[in-house]
């Protein structure tokens, strides 16, 4: 869920549909792209640079990754688009995005890829970094990062002018409780 600074409501991608939260009701924004219809472990945030809704990563129901990266844009346009070219962060589930107020730009941290080799289910965990330019996901390379994880939560704190990432989970299943700060 991400706020929505155009329509002054909140947003929520469901199976078939965006749905806004505004006055104490939910009523659907937009229809999905056919490509993010069942999209489970992608992440979101509002994308200033577009004035609209970035959606990067997932998975269909079948398992299959979605590659690259969408914007919604809300009405007057109301309408989805693909957003980026490569070079790009590499397909996952479960990565966190939230807006880095300093740059004005979307940040993207850690996620999980997964993929049978034979009868085995071989999972890579991340704890990369990427910013958005508003067209590619650029690599960051902070001095330290958290551990490999996914389905951390990452939210603006817009009063600090910083980011805040807390939990997720790591290699083993095991429930992270740790929480840090970007830009340090």
């Amino acid at each position: 869920m991400t706020p929505d600074p155009v329509g002054f409501r909140l947003l929520l991608p469901g199976w078939i549909g965006l749905w806004a939260w505004k006055d104490r009701e939910w009523s659907e924004a937009a229809p999905m792209p056919s490509v993010l219809v069942d999209l489970r472990g992608g992440s979101l945030s509002w994308d200033p640079l577009s004035n609209g809704l970035l959606v990067f990563g997932g998975a269909s129901l079948t398992g299959s990754f979605v590659e690259g990266s969408r914007i919604w844009q809300p009405p007057p346009i109301n309408s989805w688009r693909e957003a980026s070219d490569p070079p790009q962060a590499s397909l996952r589930v479960g990565p966190s995005a939230a807006l880095d107020p300093t740059v004005n730009r979307v940040l993207l941290f850690g996620g999980l890829y997964y993929e049978y080799v034979g009868p085995n289910l071989v999972r890579t965990f991340f704890n990369d970094t990427w910013l958005w330019n508003g067209a590619n996901w650029i690599k960051q390379t902070p001095a330290a990062s958290p551990d490999a994880r996914w389905k951390a939560m990452m939210a603006t704190d817009e009063a600090r002018g910083q980011i805040v990432l807390f939990g997720g989970a790591d290699r083993n299943d095991g429930v992270l409780g740790d929480t840090w700060i970007w830009p340090r």
